[in-house]
């Protein structure tokens, strides 16, 4: 099976932002941001004005919500401009024992035995080579018969950790 991908900035920064907010910490956090913005509010609006200035509510909710997601886009604007690999059109061929890679200026090949995890989102598949290093496929590449059967071949590699939508 072979699948041809290009992936834009937009898709790469899309996956950015929700590969770091689907960590349990980071929606904890951005909901405590949120809560200190909302208790800075009602200060300012008169309805919470016991102490005194709520500095670090304002400080900590400008850092969970302004600048956390402006240092994501900053990262993601970088890792996209520095690996030319993301750039370029891409197929994929996946067979029993591996997947071959290839690029306008590259080919690899990922064993699956050398694989760390498979895993399915709603319009991603992520093809970890090891828990920080992954091949990303946006499923709009995907149709409906490459995707069930992809899913048929992962869950026929022995010993290759998947997360798949069934």
């Amino acid at each position: 099976m072979t699948i041809h991908t290009k992936l834009a900035f937009k898709d790469f920064l899309g996956l950015q932002f929700l590969l770091v907010y689907k960590k349990p910490a980071f929606i904890v956090l951005s909901m405590f941001g949120l809560g200190m913005l909302c208790f800075s509010v009602l200060y300012f609006l008169g309805f919470w004005q016991k102490g005194s200035l709520p500095v670090f509510q304002l400080l900590f909710s400008a850092f969970t919500l302004i600048f956390l997601p402006f240092s994501i886009y900053r990262s993601a604007i970088n890792q996209f401009k520095a690996n030319s690999h993301l750039q370029e059109a891409l197929t994929y061929t996946f067979g029993q024992r591996e997947v071959e890679i290839k690029g306008e200026t590259f080919i690899s090949f990922l064993p699956w035995s050398k694989t760390y995890m498979v895993e399915e989102l709603s319009t991603w598949i992520l093809i970890y080579q090891d828990n920080r290093v992954l091949n990303v496929i946006p499923k709009r590449f995907v149709t409906e018969s490459e995707l069930n059967a992809f899913r048929h071949l992962i869950k026929n590699v022995p010993g290759l950790n998947s997360k798949l939508k069934i």
